[in-house]
């Protein structure tokens, strides 16, 4: 399941011990909803689905430590959020984007 579904999400998780559950799904749903959104996959097999669980404790924080989410929106001149586009060899985005380049090069 996982195999199929790389390409399309932002990550895969295959749950191969009941006890591991409550923290997959926060750090799913941690990843789905942090930077760009998009589909997080789990896959429960049957065995971890039916096995019993007498008392789990859901995480309070998520802990990924190598995971570090940015977005690469500009806000333009009437506030609302752009996504940028990508010319040929990285050239330029928005005219915002060029805005701010130039100044940038300008401090430095």
């Amino acid at each position: 399941m996982s195999g199929i579904t790389r390409t399309i999400c932002k990550h895969n998780y295959l749950v191969s011990n009941v006890a591991d559950l409550p923290r997959v799904m926060k750090e799913a749903f941690y990843i789905a909803a942090s930077g760009r959104p998009g589909p997080v996959s789990i896959d429960i097999p049957v065995d971890v689905l039916t096995a019993g669980m007498k008392h789990y404790v859901y995480p309070a924080k998520v802990n990924l430590p190598g995971y570090r989410p940015t977005t690469a929106d500009i806000r333009n001149r009437s506030g609302n959020w752009r996504k940028p586009f990508r010319t040929r060899k990285n050239r330029f985005f928005t005219p915002e984007a060029a805005l701010l380049h130039r100044e940038r090069k300008k401090n430095c």
